[in-house]
């Protein structure tokens, strides 16, 4: 038995509505499915071990120094106000 391997999200997902089997996918790729019950979580707990463990979340990247630029903190700043502590995508 093999499985199905692919390096684009949007292909997993079109294979897992479509049936064929699990997948591990952020859910931001996801989150409409599993609210519309077209997908659902199996294992709503478990983390995979290794690159995907920080899959759903998002980093502000910026050159070392004692305060970032006002441009950068007010990016900074709008994502965490418009994402909070539950992203958009996993809200009902």
């Amino acid at each position: 038995m093999s499985g199905l391997t692919a390096n684009s999200s949007e292909s997993l997902r079109v294979a897992a509505l479509a049936g064929m089997g699990l997948a591990v996918l952020p859910t931001y790729a996801i989150g409409a499915d599993l609210r519309a019950g077209r997908l659902h979580a199996v294992l709503p707990g478990w983390q995979p071990i290794g690159g995907l463990a920080d899959a759903d979340t998002l980093y502000a990247v910026y050159l070392p120094s004692r305060h970032p630029a006002p441009k950068v903190r007010a990016l900074i700043e709008f994502m965490l106000e418009k994402m909070g502590d539950v992203p958009p995508w996993e809200r009902d």
